[in-house]
């Protein structure tokens, strides 16, 4: 093989590693993210089904239909990204087959010219006959170097034919299983495609009932954002009385030098609490139920039925299994338990200068003052008229709201 073929082959080969590697961390993180989804919208799909039983459509329905098309949407965009990593993936496959066939016909072919040359000379005259009518030894080593040479040479290329083809077999194999893969990913995006234009239909006839209930909604939005006040001005009450975070002690120490003698000062300093670590935590927090999708997201956002009307959401609902256990984020004191109307059992936990807040509970299992462990079960999960169970979540700092997603894990 000529040196340069060499070095091209090689910065290819270095340039498809370099990509191999980055492709297979894209391509694992895409698909974590893809089990991930479809874990959502099947469980989301459960909570659809109990639902369906009840005869009367309910604003949770359409928003657990609203979160089951976001999150199927969300999966369509994932396996499109996965179908441009394939893509490369082929065209990168593609140019490396290419890449190992030139070569490979090359070699076959100065290998034939030396297996036919050595054909012809077959009957001339041996080797050995060659070697020693030569006319001094000098001219008898070259020849038997010569000789050597060229059966080396004849060994290498086929040793180099044989790894070429293996390779190049190796490659057309993977370039079938990256064709037959998109192939299946072209289908699944397709059924997720469909699945989200059946749940459109199905949210559209679910609209269509609700509206005709257009004035009992409103009133609903009104006596919800009232229970909403109540629950933050008895959250702001609390917090009031709530003892002021103590700060630690810090010790520093200072030193004085002359030309006699050092002297060393002891000085102590207010330095500020970490919150118990809750904050450091923060985007690696469980969920405070063990399985749950989020029908409403925190802050102002468009009513799920009604049009040109939007509410506000101090935290953010998730929708969950009936009888389904509530669990501390993370470990705290809590500092209230108390009942508001719409929002059922409220259990507050203090974290420091932070709270959680977690309503909608039909059950507590703990009382104020109690020291709490991450994972420790507080209550259970309510269970409203309609037959939607879920819990509202709340984070803050002090008094001000906080988005709770970016709290939680991922």
């Amino acid at each position: 093989m000529k040196p340069k073929m060499g070095r091209y082959l090689l910065i290819i080969l270095l340039c498809i590693s370099t990509f191999q590697l980055s492709y297979s961390q894209s391509k694992t993180q895409l698909q974590n993210k893809k089990k991930k989804l479809q874990k959502e919208i099947s469980y989301t799909n459960e909570l659809l089904k109990k639902n369906k039983k009840k005869q009367d459509a309910s604003s949770k329905q359409i928003e657990k239909l609203n979160t089951s098309s976001e999150t199927r949407t969300e999966l369509v965009n994932n396996f499109t990204e996965e179908l441009k990593l394939i893509a490369q993936e082929i065209n990168l496959n593609e140019n490396q087959v290419i890449s190992l066939e030139n070569p490979l016909t090359s070699l076959k072919k100065s290998y034939s010219k030396m297996v036919f040359q050595a054909w012809k000379t077959r009957n001339t005259m041996s080797a050995w006959m060659y070697i020693f009518s030569a006319k001094n030894f000098n001219q008898a080593v070259r020849r038997y170097r010569y000789y050597k040479q060229v059966n080396e040479l004849r060994t290498i290329q086929s040793k180099s034919i044989a790894y070429n083809k293996n390779e190049l077999l190796s490659k057309i194999g993977i370039l079938k299983n990256s064709r037959v893969e998109k192939e299946m990913t072209i289908t699944e995006q397709s059924n997720e495609i469909a699945s989200l234009e059946t749940e459109k239909n199905e949210k559209d006839v679910l609209l269509k009932k609700l509206r005709k209930k257009e004035k009992d909604l409103k009133a609903q939005v009104k006596k919800h954002e009232k229970e909403r006040d109540a629950l933050s001005t008895k959250i702001n009450s609390i917090v009031e009385k709530l003892e002021p975070v103590k700060k630690k002690e810090k010790t520093t120490t200072t030193k004085t030098t002359d030309k006699k003698n050092t002297t060393t000062t002891i000085k102590n300093t207010q330095g500020s609490t970490n919150s118990n670590g809750f904050e450091t935590n923060k985007g690696k927090m469980s969920w405070p139920v063990a399985k749950g999708v989020i029908t409403s997201k925190y802050g102002v956002h468009q009513h799920p039925v009604l049009d040109k009307v939007e509410v506000k959401n101090d935290g953010i609902d998730i929708s969950t299994d009936k009888g389904s256990s509530v669990k501390a984020v993370y470990k705290g004191t809590i500092s209230g338990v108390f009942k508001v109307d719409g929002y059922e059992n409220v259990v507050i936990i203090r974290h420091g200068e932070y709270l959680t807040v977690y309503s909608h509970l039909s059950q507590v299992s703990v009382s104020k003052g109690n020291e709490v462990s991450t994972d420790q079960k507080i209550g259970t999960a309510a269970t409203n008229s309609e037959g939607d169970t879920y819990i509202n979540f709340q984070v803050r700092y002090g008094s001000t709201t906080q988005n709770p997603t970016s709290w939680l894990t991922k």
